[in-house]
């Protein structure tokens, strides 16, 4: 399967040699590998000459060689939709055709680093082009993206406990891919996106290194970037692009699973009934069965995510879980806290403490008490007992959360029925000089 430079040539003996051009992005022309590679030597002790036709015979394996991985990459990308997720003997789920995408193109490398440093740089501009293909092909397979029946083929059945759907109007593309992936790709196989795009992260950060040291030096590496093109502008190698989406391929897995969990219908059903009250005045939420069915709910989740990523990627994903939770939970406050009661303000210091509680395993304490202050925050403006308490109050949520605007200082002084109205306008009108104050200063 690997095109060596010994059948190519063997192939090719006594044939008239002619220049060949290659369709897309993997065109590689002789002159311009010489061009980078002489630049270099020219610095040096050492000058090369290349034998009259080796140019046309670079650019014609080359060429094949391109159409060799581009086939390759393609089967293996079937591949991945037809055949299961691959547990390790650890547990974590990884998809196994990335692996063997990347072994196929260090063989190829090696090839073409028997033919020095002018097949090497050729070499380079292919690598680089189909990394960069797979890593994109990568992100629309996990963002959801015309993958309706992938789902069913990527999980088996024991991977398929959470059903999922997505939630509200959303801000902008890479939420909406979030919220997307949610609802189209099953939990597991994000789960296993997180291992798996990371792993490439590495394998392609090892396949840069290996090529600068073929090359004998990265500026080599970087005049290669000029004939890449615009995606490559900017970067210190031809390979970095495919890294950056490799890791973004990582957070947005990462997010979307988080996604998928305050997206599953009983959890968004528990978020519906938090701080909500009946006219009669019961709340399963006031006494605490919604936040202790929500926590246990969550856990579940949490254990998938211990089982099945790896230790050094788990607390990614359970710090996205635990900014989601708190997030609606705040948004879920904003809408249904309706009147400030006995008990309201104990019931949110309880909740927050049941947080603390369910995600202390999973998270480091620095990362926990910053999302949980702003929790803190919102039951402090809740709580507060005077118009200069609630106007110092609301000027902690809008350091912490300025994404809130004015609504936290109407919603809470509307459920507050011991204020009298004419009060309340006066104070949310200082909520609203403050609030400005505030954005004049972040400008």
């Amino acid at each position: 399967s690997v095109l060596s430079i010994e059948s190519f040539l063997s192939a090719t003996q006594g044939a008239v040699v002619t220049t060949n051009t290659v369709d897309g992005p993997n065109e590689t022309r002789f002159n311009e590998m010489e061009d980078a590679i002489s630049d270099d030597e020219e610095d040096g002790d050492v000058q090369m000459t290349y034998p009259v036709g080796l140019g046309e015979l670079v650019n014609i394996y080359t060429s094949r060689t391109a159409k060799t991985v581009q086939t390759w990459s393609a089967n293996l990308r079937r591949m991945t939709t037809t055949q299961p997720l691959k547990a390790a003997e650890d547990g974590t789920l990884w998809t196994a055709s990335d692996v063997e995408f990347f072994r196929l193109l260090n063989e190829q490398l090696e090839v073409a680093m028997s033919g020095g440093k002018l097949l090497v740089s050729a070499a380079a501009i292919v690598i680089s082009s189909a990394l960069s293909e797979f890593a994109s092909e990568q992100y629309k397979r996990l963002s959801g993206e015309g993958v309706s029946s992938t789902t069913a083929a990527l999980a088996s059945p024991s991977f398929s406990r959470h059903f999922r759907t997505t939630s509200n109007v959303v801000e902008n593309a890479a939420e909406r891919a979030v919220l997307t992936a949610a609802k189209n790709v099953d939990y597991n196989v994000l789960l296993a996106g997180v291992n798996d795009a990371s792993r490439c992260h590495r394998l392609a950060l090892e396949i840069e290194s290996s090529l600068v040291d073929a090359l004998q030096s990265s500026e080599t590496m970087e005049k290669l970037v000029k004939r890449v093109g615009a995606a490559a502008i900017g970067k210190s190698s031809v390979v970095r692009p495919a890294i950056d989406i490799f890791i973004t391929n990582t957070e947005h897995c990462a997010a979307a699973a988080a996604a998928a969990v305050t997206s599953d219908p009983s959890v968004m059903s528990l978020f519906g009934q938090m701080y909500a009250v009946e006219k009669g005045g019961n709340s399963l939420w006031l006494e605490g069965e919604v936040t202790e069915t929500m926590v246990a709910t969550v856990l579940d989740y949490l254990g998938d995510v211990m089982q099945f990523v790896t230790r050094e990627l788990a607390p990614k994903v359970n710090e996205a879980v635990f900014t989601r939770v708190v997030k609606h939970m705040i948004e879920a406050c904003m809408k249904q806290l309706q009147t400030i009661r006995p008990g309201t303000v104990d019931r949110m210091e309880e909740d927050e403490n049941a947080l603390r509680e369910c995600f202390e395993d999973f998270l480091p304490s620095n990362r926990l008490d910053l999302g949980l202050q702003r929790l803190a925050d919102v039951r402090d403006l809740a709580a507060a007992d005077d118009t200069e308490s609630f106007v110092l109050a609301y000027g902690l949520v809008v350091q912490s959360m300025p994404e809130l605007g004015i609504e936290p200082a109407e919603r809470l002084l509307a459920a507050r029925e011991d204020i009298p109205r004419a009060t309340q306008r006066e104070v949310l009108e200082e909520c609203r000089e403050l609030l400005s104050n505030q954005m004049a200063l972040t400008k």
